[in-house]
């Protein structure tokens, strides 16, 4: 963990390795893991996993087309000068993932709206099928609510 960071930083996922790793002093109540694990898991694991090769390049492109995550990219890029550009908008995605979607703002649901296309495009190369946006919505809902509540997985 780069200097300074382990300070705030509640949780990592180490795309390497696959593996999530908790900051305990981070970490003030059950809540907190929840959240955390929830966030690495559903929001970074299960991202990269469904873009695969294509990451970078959704990463980017969602970065040059939409100001709002663009700006709080380079705010992490800023804070912490290590993180990549597609890991820092991987991160605001994974946070304005996490916004009820009543209080999103315009400039989230058009991000959001990206993320969901390039899954779509996922579901179309791996099952030849297409899904809507409230389908790719609610795989992400329940993809969170399994890493929250454990047990077995809602359909898709």
């Amino acid at each position: 963990i780069e200097d300074g960071v382990q300070d705030v930083l509640p949780g990592l996922y180490d795309p390497n390795t696959n593996t999530v790793y908790l900051v305990a002093t981070n970490l003030h109540s059950a809540e907190d893991v929840i959240a955390t694990v929830a966030h690495e898991v559903a929001g970074h694991f299960g991202l990269r996993s469904m873009l695969g090769k294509s990451y970078a390049e959704t990463m980017n492109k969602i970065y040059d087309g939409n100001r709002s995550v663009r700006e709080k990219a380079d705010a992490k890029m800023a804070a912490m000068p290590s993180l990549s550009r597609e890991v820092a908008v991987e991160e605001v995605l994974a946070d304005m993932s996490e916004v009820d979607p009543a209080k999103q703002t315009p400039d989230t649901r058009s991000a959001l709206k990206k993320l969901y296309d390039a899954v779509k495009a996922w579901f179309r190369q791996t099952f030849g099928d297409t899904v809507s946006d409230e389908a790719v919505q609610q795989i992400v809902a329940n993809a969170r609510r399994y890493v929250i509540e454990g047990g077995v997985p809602t359909d898709f």
